[in-house]
């Protein structure tokens, strides 16, 4: 009969191949962390949003990724209270379970924010998206020698900025595809009898000579 001790020993050898294990324990964000927003696009242009906690100071453990996903949060509260950068939920409402944050009280449909404040006590400014038209002018500019000349007429880059050509595949139409129809940019008109603008381009002469060979 094996004895306890030749047991144990049994074990301890076979936890030494093994390696070192990890014990998945929950514990609390004891300061406050700082919420990212992610919006992932999906197959037919179906967007989901979600949130990660970025961690600070002694919550940054050796087990612990400096960004981690929230996770049974309140319904919509992703996307209709955060400020992505900006948002900090406050702490000793959050645990870390299994390599996420979970709320101390699923239930719970308040949640203490704060607004993140960079060093020196400077309010970090969110990001403002550009919608609506712009008007864009294109500058064409030649030097005045044989050997500084712009390869591109100006059909050519009238195509490549707004797609008066052929060109599917241009500045306008990929800017309105990527703010999914929400910032157009439209050829300048001209506003004056200086210069001719033709579809949003005009030709200029000039002794600060452009790099060679450039569109």
């Amino acid at each position: 009969m094996m004895n306890l001790s030749t047991t144990l020993t049994q074990v301890g050898l076979l936890a030494s191949a093994l390696g070192p294990t990890r014990v998945l324990a929950q514990t609390f964000v004891s300061e406050p962390c700082r919420v990212i927003q992610v919006n992932t696009v999906f197959a037919q242009m179906a967007e989901v949003t979600s949130c990660l906690c970025e961690l600070q100071g002694t919550d940054l453990g050796a087990d612990n990724y400096n960004l981690m996903k929230l996770e049974d949060m309140p319904e919509n509260w992703c996307e209709t209270q955060v400020e992505s950068g900006s948002t900090m939920i406050q702490a000793n409402q959050l645990m870390i379970e299994s390599g996420a944050l979970k709320l101390e009280n699923a239930a719970s449909t308040t949640i203490a924010t704060s607004t993140y404040q960079a060093p020196g006590g400077r309010k970090l400014s969110g990001r403002r998206l550009t919608t609506g038209s712009r008007s864009v002018l294109v500058i064409r500019a030649e030097g005045s020698d044989s050997l500084n000349q712009v390869t591109s007429t100006a059909a050519v880059l009238a195509d490549k900025i707004f797609g008066t050509g052929s060109d599917t595949f241009n500045f306008k139409s990929q800017y309105l595809a990527c703010s999914y129809n929400q910032l157009n940019f439209s050829p300048a008109t001209p506003t004056s009898a200086t210069g001719s603008v033709v579809d949003g381009v005009i030709e200029i002469s000039t002794t600060l000579y452009p790099a060679l060979n450039t569109e």
